[in-house]
């Protein structure tokens, strides 16, 4: 009915603006309502066994979105939160492994069929904050997501969260039309056990395949190089990025001084979203260009940006300006309309990126986990940024013996080492 919930909570005294807060009621026309009405529910359990949030999954067939989880609150943070982590976490430790599903019911099934170290991410692509968790469980990550192109392309996304965590992950690859709810199904859990042992390591499978697809055509084959030098780049140790070189560069029957000079190229540029000696760098850009996509996607309430992120943060003029511009809108009106601004008087450059802003900004549209957590890496990156400029004055006075200038920075430094644990 999408009232019982209400009736439930008043009747036992419940506050309901806390219960609104948890995202358990929403508010629509001035009336409250069972957020998870009509669907489905599965209990989102902590580490510890705490019951922080529950999943949603629709009842009937064609109903968007398939999965609702609770909103973040102050006990839920979907970035941070696995589905199944209570039950697995005894098995990942016994076994050091963890296996990834993406559904819900891939993640139970899984369970059932005793591959007790399977955990799931909510409907939501998998997220740093996320492989940080299962990373104080377990080391060896296995991948089971859906065989279509969805699935196969999530699982080449992986790689930009385990690589520069100094991870690994295996994958395992299952039939065009299958999903590992469907497989276990069909084959049992012994068969599941099976292909988890003979995973292949990712990146190197993700090597083989994109070479042996590019073929001897040289615009085809020098494209994956370009893509598969991306992945290199990401990795943590210089010694294992000369080694996964060499590796490259004997598959694809090329001297490795062919391949340098496009990877250190490529280096120089920066791979964070910091800015050094004021020259931009290749990430930032691309990061502003993602959080300005996520604002206008609107997964993310735009109060909730703006606080978390000022204009004067973003590094291109371009995209400054547009910032403002979407904040002074949505002050104004109290709502964000993109078509609004773009029949007002605003220059052509301008209203040219944002139309286009505006057409790629689709991408985010079922990606909430994703977008939150890269604008907390992005929040995480500029507070580091301004850690370094403060040590750099406290080295100057120190060397100048101006003991109160130093005095003043390391509180300031103190201040932000505060502010910057809650972005965590």
């Amino acid at each position: 009915s999408g009232r019982e919930l209400l009736r439930l909570l008043s009747a036992k005294g419940v506050p309901l603006d806390k219960a609104e807060h948890l995202g358990l009621v929403r508010r629509g026309e001035g009336d409250l309502y069972d957020f998870l009405r009509d669907r489905l529910i599965f209990p989102i359990l902590s580490a510890d066994g705490k019951v922080v949030g529950f999943s949603g999954r629709a009842l009937e067939a064609g109903v968007e979105p398939k999965y609702l989880n609770s909103s973040d609150s102050s006990l839920y943070n979907k970035s941070q939160t696995v589905l199944g982590i209570s039950l697995a976490a005894n098995a990942i430790r016994k076994s050091g492994q963890v296996v990834i599903v993406e559904g819900n019911f891939d993640q139970i099934h899984l369970y059932q069929e005793g591959i007790r170290e399977t955990v799931a991410p909510l409907g939501t692509s998998l997220t740093e904050g996320q492989v940080r968790l299962l990373k104080r469980y377990g080391s060896d990550f296995v991948l089971i997501y859906d065989g279509d192109a969805a699935g196969q392309k999530a699982l080449e996304r992986s790689l930009e969260i385990f690589l520069p965590l100094g991870l690994h992950p295996r994958g395992v690859f299952l039939p065009a039309g299958e999903d590992p709810d469907s497989y276990v199904k069909r084959h049992g859990g012994e068969a599941v056990k099976k292909l988890i042992e003979k995973a292949p390591v990712l990146l190197d499978h993700l090597i083989g395949k994109l070479l042996e697809e590019a073929g001897t055509g040289p615009a085809a084959r020098g494209g994956a190089i370009r893509r598969i030098v991306e992945w290199i780049r990401l990795l943590e140790g210089d010694v294992e990025k000369t080694l996964y070189i060499q590796k490259v560069a004997s598959l694809a029957g090329l001297p490795e001084s062919v391949l340098i000079p496009e990877f250190l190229k490529k280096r120089k540029k920066g791979h964070n979203f910091s800015q050094e000696g004021g020259e931009e760098t290749e990430r930032v850009p691309a990061a502003e260009k993602a959080l300005l996509e996520i604002l206008l996607a609107g997964r993310i309430s735009p109060p909730e940006i703006f606080a978390e992120i000022r204009g004067e943060e973003l590094t291109l003029p371009a995209y400054r300006e547009i910032w403002e511009l979407l904040r002074a809108d949505h002050e104004l009106h109290g709502s964000l309309d993109v078509a609004r601004i773009l029949t007002g008087e605003i220059p052509d450059p301008l209203r040219k990126t944002l139309t286009e802003l505006t057409l790629s900004s689709s991408r985010w549209e079922t990606e909430e986990g994703a977008a939150r957590d890269l604008v907390r890496r992005f929040r995480v990156g500029r507070f580091r940024e301004r850690l370094k400029g403060i040590s750099r004055e406290i080295l100057a006075a120190e060397s100048e013996q101006d003991s109160p200038r130093v005095e003043e920075l390391l509180e300031r430094k103190k201040v932000l080492l505060k502010e910057m644990t809650t972005l965590h």
